[in-house]
């Protein structure tokens, strides 16, 4: 992928703001089991939930995090004084790592040893009190973080090395500078495809952009996207390749077209 961009196609789903299509739906409730605290879970307000290789199911909310194995819940929270525990109970997201390690994003960044069942904290020399809205790990051995100040940073699990990157100037490709973008609590701009490579939406007054990484060069490769997609809330990349784009109007590109 070069900066020229002419073999990227975007198609431009119509999902026109304002337009509503005519869809009948059976009025069924499927059942639906429900799990509260007298279950054995921390709290109901569950803000993200990852399955590992082993099936179990980790559940992260705003008062802990949960591991459920299909019979009952453990539940890991911050503990005074123990510096093996959560630094808060507040989980803002949870990745799994390729090699199964549970990164858990909690007032600072957090793995999980699962044969102590402790927790080691990173000291990244991020303010613990900025959130993370979106956490992604890569086929390249590199854990993404979204900082909700707009800075993105790549850290380098194997090198223990961090990296911040963001927009040095409206329109330019992401480049370790300070940033003029943000990420927000709700918005997923990250994504990893099926070649483990990194893609990032920003939007900046109306410029609204999609960045892919590219391991070699350790650089970033840009292309705009359409203004009218207005603010990309989400990405998501399919097993055939393509980075689906949410925004105001849903569209995908093909990085192989």
């Amino acid at each position: 992928m070069t900066h020229h961009h002419g073999s990227l196609l975007l198609f431009i789903l119509l999902f026109l703001f304002g337009a509503r299509p005519v869809v009948s739906y059976a009025q069924s409730a499927l059942p639906l089991d429900r799990f509260e605290g007298e279950d054995g879970l921390s709290h109901d307000w569950i803000l993200d939930i990852q399955q590992d290789n082993q099936g179990f199911l980790w559940i992260g909310t705003s008062d802990g995090l949960n591991r459920y194995d299909g019979y009952e819940f453990v539940v890991y929270q911050h503990q005074p004084g123990d510096t093996t525990s959560l630094r808060q109970n507040l989980i803002s997201d949870l990745v799994l790592g390729a090699n199964g390690d549970l990164w858990v994003a909690a007032g600072g960044l957090h793995r999980l040893d699962r044969s102590t069942g402790h927790f080691l904290r990173y000291d990244l020399g991020l303010d613990p009190h900025i959130s993370i809205p979106q956490m992604a790990a890569d086929g390249h051995g590199n854990l993404w973080i979204a900082a909700e100040t707009g800075v993105l940073y790549r850290y380098d699990i194997l090198r223990d090395t961090l990296v911040g990157y963001g927009l040095s100037s409206p329109g330019a490709a992401l480049e370790p500078a300070v940033a003029e973008v943000s990420f927000t609590w709700g918005d997923r701009p990250l994504t990893v495809d099926v070649e483990g490579t990194l893609w990032v939406s920003t939007t900046h007054q109306e410029t609204v952009q999609l960045h892919r990484y590219e391991a070699a060069s350790a650089r970033f490769q840009s292309m705009s996207l359409p203004s009218d997609l207005g603010v990309v809330h989400a990405l998501h990349a399919s097993p055939s390749g393509r980075v689906w784009i949410g925004g105001q109007r849903l569209g995908w590109v093909d990085p192989q077209t």
